[in-house]
């Protein structure tokens, strides 16, 4: 089978990575490179050197003929007019998150690729590809029955992606969590933001429940914090569930008294994500596979972005927290 052509729109700090990864699957062929970029600071020689045989071009519309597919690693803000382009000429996308950086974008593309399900539309929340979730049926009662949940993703300022808020940047993952393993679309009930590094909001807290199992969950983000935090927890009658995501590990309570034994750990490797993605891409291209992170799943990310953004930006200025309110994702 042929290998898949591929074009890598952005050539960023995260688009290089991209770059990497498809001249590592033999299932694809980096055929191009575009970034309007290029003829800035030598760049354009830097990337020649590194992949002599690869297509450089400033825009997508220069080797748009030469390619099965792309890997849209721009600024949110251009994902919609580069997709729909992509989408235009029957080309297959593998689309950065967030999907796009207005709700109504995200409506449309959902919309064009119903209209073109011959293609694939990838959408990249690597978070689903933890080898942790592996482990996901030994603990699937955490997961399907009434439970308190906090999901936290916290990490010292890095000066990268403040273009946008914490929540488009780092809480989407976390949302597109929420929404996957716990098999529901939750309700906002309430969210607070704080500005204290840039001019968009870096600290954000918002509270969800869960309609089918009355499960109540937080998530919390901070682009601003003394140290890097990725955990999930869940309480319920079966226990306690620790998923600590940074470090790889697990840990859960087992029946007994409070004696040795009674807290239990699992250790997992770390994934390459990236690498998986793009295998997932191709497979989905190559087999006809439905894309494991579609486009409805990008939509219902955006959706829940916009619903907690909202909120905030709704009752900013007012002390404290807002009165509770149930607010539907998807409406």
């Amino acid at each position: 089978m042929k290998p898949v052509k591929v074009a890598v729109i952005g050539h960023g700090h995260l688009g290089k990575w991209h770059a990497q990864k498809v001249m590592e699957t033999p299932e694809a062929e980096l055929v191009a490179v575009v970034d309007k970029f290029l003829n800035v600071e030598n760049i354009f020689e830097k990337i020649k050197e590194q992949y002599p045989e690869v297509t450089l071009a400033v825009d997508i519309s220069e080797v748009i003929d030469q390619i099965d597919a792309a890997i849209v690693v721009t600024p949110t803000s251009t994902h919609f007019e580069i997709c729909e382009y992509l989408i235009e000429h029957g080309k297959h996308i593998f689309c950065e998150k967030p999907m796009t950086s207005e709700l109504s974008d995200a409506l449309k593309l959902e919309e064009l690729i119903s209209k073109n399900s011959n293609l694939v539309f990838q959408v990249g929340h690597s978070e689903r590809f933890h080898k942790a979730w592996e482990h996901v049926e030994k603990f699937r009662n955490y997961f399907s029955t009434t439970s308190q949940i906090k999901i936290s993703r916290m990490g010292p300022f890095k000066g990268r992606a403040t273009d946008v808020d914490v929540v488009s940047d780092l809480m989407i993952h976390d949302l597109d969590i929420l929404i996957y393993f716990f098999k529901d679309t939750p309700k906002l009930v309430d969210a607070y933001g704080i500005k204290n590094r840039t001019s968009k909001w870096d600290v954000v807290s918002a509270q969800f429940i869960l309609p089918l199992t009355g499960s109540k969950a937080v998530i919390e983000s901070s682009r601003n914090h003394v140290e890097e935090v990725r955990t999930i927890q869940v309480v319920n009658e079966e226990g306690s569930l620790m998923i600590d995501l940074l470090n790889h590990r697990i840990f859960y309570t087992v029946e007994g008294s409070l004696q040795e034994g009674y807290v239990e750990k699992i250790e997992f490797e770390k994934n390459d994500h990236l690498l998986m993605e793009h295998k997932k891409f191709y497979e989905s291209i190559t087999k006809g596979n439905r894309a494991l992170v579609d486009v409805h799943d990008g939509l219902l990310a955006v959706q829940s972005v916009h619903k907690v953004l909202e909120f905030i930006e709704g009752n900013q200025g007012k002390q404290g927290f807002a009165d509770p309110q149930f607010v539907d994702i998807e409406n």
